[in-house]
């Protein structure tokens, strides 16, 4: 191989580089590559069917009730799998347990009364299409969730009422 080649070749390889580093800088790599998977369509309401849940009239509920439902016989990677994924359901409960995930996601457990228990997750806004119809609810909660002082930022035990319009089961 000439030198003019290689030359070549070796600015190519450093302007990807440079490319993938500037991406890191600017926070899209998370966007890209440290954001869930698991249904994440579905989750951040950047699926097909997103459009068609009622963010206008929340479906105010109980864990308790919730852990009623049953489960969908089928749940389709990418889209919604019955009226419960159609719902916005508004909860009264306390939050007993969060956790921040590797993948920036906030887990949060929350318990009614009766002792009933439900896990519940705000993703990380960055990870969330900016065209999705619950981007601007998912940044309010983190930014809510992000101002409330607890006792650890990575993972604690608490005892909070966690009654709040933006804190929504999608």
């Amino acid at each position: 191989m000439n030198s003019r080649r290689v030359r070549r070749t070796a600015r190519v390889i450093v302007l990807a580089l440079a490319v993938l580093v500037a991406l890191g800088l600017l926070g899209i790599a998370g966007y890209v590559w440290a954001c869930g998977t698991e249904r994440w369509l579905v989750k951040t309401g950047a699926d097909v069917d997103a459009a068609q849940v009622d963010l206008s009239n929340p479906y105010p509920t109980s864990v308790s009730e919730m852990n009623t439902f049953p489960r969908p016989g089928t749940i389709p990677r990418n889209n919604r799998a019955d009226w419960v994924e159609l719902t916005m359901f508004q909860l009264t409960a306390t939050l007993t347990i969060y956790k921040r995930e590797t993948d920036e996601d906030y887990h949060l457990v929350l318990q009614d009364d009766d002792g009933s228990q439900m896990i519940v997750e705000i993703p990380a806004p960055n990870c969330v299409d900016p065209s999705s119809p619950f981007a601007d609810y998912i940044a309010n909660a983190r930014a809510e969730f992000d101002a409330t002082p607890f006792e650890a930022q990575f993972c604690a035990a608490v005892s909070r009422p966690a009654h709040r319009r933006d804190l929504r089961s999608l």
